[in-house]
């Protein structure tokens, strides 16, 4: 499972083994310098020359340096390596990241697209069924119109009929009075004859029933 990690994090990783690589590095320095001085003072114990102690005295700084600079220039390759890494995969990230908004904008944009074209459909629904609401209220008064006049017509129509009933009623009425009051006439064979009342000659179409003096409008009993 570590080693799972480790290759997770490969930067950090190579960056901790720079700083281990720097660690050892300056120990073997640290043992190499203190080793090259014992060495030096026991030759020079055993031989009796100067030259040995002057070794002893300039060789431990020297591989000192050496080895250390050696180590630190390695530990720094190393963790510049690990530096890269990581910033290589810190932009990796960032660009999945950046990826990952841009496709979350392009789904939200759609989505905001979506509901702005399914508002669009929900209003021209609303607006067909309010026109087609209005249509219908429209040709019902349309329809209550047509039919208040077709009783209109129809009651103008009863009472031209009763007038009509009631005038003519009336003309029978009229008529059966004057022929009660009629005056006799008699007519010769041309269906000649004076008016009784204006006693102007008056001549008829026909030599029995009733008809009107033309000079006093009179209604007169035909006879011969």
């Amino acid at each position: 499972m570590r080693l799972v990690n480790l290759f997770k994090n490969v930067g950090s990783t190579i960056k901790t083994l720079a700083r281990i690589l720097m660690g050892i590095g300056t120990a073997i320095a640290a043992i190499l310098s203190l080793y090259s001085f014992m060495m030096c003072v026991g030759y020079a114990f055993e031989a009796g020359d100067g030259g040995f102690i002057l070794a002893a005295l300039l060789a431990p700084p020297i591989i000192l340096v050496v080895v250390f600079v050696i180590t630190w220039l390695a530990a720094i390759m190393i963790y510049s390596y690990g530096e890269i890494v990581d910033k290589l995969c810190e932009i990796e990230r960032n660009t999945a990241k950046t990826e990952n908004q841009k496709q979350e904008q392009e789904k939200a944009e759609k989505q905001k697209a979506e509901t702005e074209r399914l508002e669009r459909e929900r209003k021209a629904r609303e607006i067909e069924i309010e026109k087609e609401i209005e249509e219908q209220r429209v040709e019902r008064e349309r329809e209550r119109e047509r039919e208040e006049q077709c009783v209109k017509r129809e009651r103008l129509i009863e009472e031209m009929r009763r007038n009509e009933e009631l005038a003519q009623q009336r003309r029978n009425e009229e008529r059966e009075r004057q022929i009660k009051n009629a005056l006799e006439i008699k007519i010769n064979s041309h269906c000649e004859g004076l008016c009784p009342k204006c006693g102007n000659s008056v001549t008829f179409e026909r030599n029995f029933g009733y008809d009107k003096c033309k000079h006093c409008n009179t209604m007169l009993k035909i006879t011969k």
